[in-house]
């Protein structure tokens, strides 16, 4: 009798705890989809590094481990300049006519670019020649551009990869 009124009891309160939702409300995105989203994770000794540049060149450059406490973030403001040089990059990198290698290894790198509505992911593996670089050169070019400006801004020295 007791687990029946027990249960009874358990089931009110559940129920009860319902009521009625509040609404939220979530904030409009500030002008659209960010020009490139970036990020290098892994390696021997693991690191994160990740990079959002908006369309207006405000950017976010993110580098640390791989848990959030353990990561830093700064953020910073592309001139004229470096903001259309990206953008062409991004534009001659052809990112929806990307295939991705096959290349996997324990302690490679892996790698996430998003833009133009393309989101592409490979490993340092398809990288390296030796073992079939199958990662065009404009992908490279913009790698390294994209690595450039997350080593200029890094929060602290982050791993050596690409372009360094």
């Amino acid at each position: 009798m007791r687990s029946l009124l027990a249960t009874a009891l358990l089931t009110l309160a559940i129920v009860g705890c319902g009521g009625e939702e509040e609404e939220t409300t979530t904030p409009a995105p500030s002008g659209g989809d960010p020009l490139v989203t970036y990020s290098r994770s892994g390696g021997f000794a693991p690191i994160y590094e990740g990079l959002v540049i908006e369309a207006d060149g405000d950017a976010t450059v993110t580098t640390g481990g791989f848990r959030p406490q353990d990561q830093e973030v700064r953020e910073l403001t592309l001139d004229e300049a470096e903001l259309a040089a990206l953008e062409q990059a991004v534009a001659d990198a052809d990112l929806a006519g990307f295939e991705p290698g096959t290349g996997v290894c324990a302690d490679c790198y892996g790698y996430e670019i998003e833009a133009g509505g393309a989101t592409i992911e490979f490993s340092s593996v398809d990288l390296d020649d030796e073992f079939g670089g199958v990662i065009p050169e404009s992908v490279v070019d913009l790698i390294g551009d994209l690595n450039e400006i997350v080593r200029a801004n890094a929060p602290r020295q982050p791993g050596v990869g690409i372009g360094g």
